[in-house]
């Protein structure tokens, strides 16, 4: 995502979004519930695969993907209008 360009266009504070991101993922990290994974070449083809089927963004499409290989069978997100 390029933060400056949403800054610039909604009035975001993109340096308040970043520092916010980076604090769910230490504490994500401090209580063992953040799982790294790496984009594997499958990874981007399957996303691609999943965008073009459900008409999603590439970003949340290959955490979709990304999901999937970690064996995870929950995606906890707060985008709106993804399905339940």
């Amino acid at each position: 995502m390029v933060f400056d360009k949403y800054e610039r266009r909604m009035g975001l504070d993109a340096k308040k979004l970043i520092k916010d991101m980076l604090k769910e993922l230490i504490t994500l990290s401090r209580l063992r519930r953040l799982v790294i994974v790496s984009v594997s070449p499958q990874a981007l083809r399957d996303s691609i695969k999943l965008m073009l089927k459900y008409h999603i963004y590439v970003a949340d499409a290959l955490q979709i993907a990304s999901a999937r290989k970690a064996n995870s069978n929950v995606v906890v997100t707060r985008t709106e209008g993804w399905p339940t």
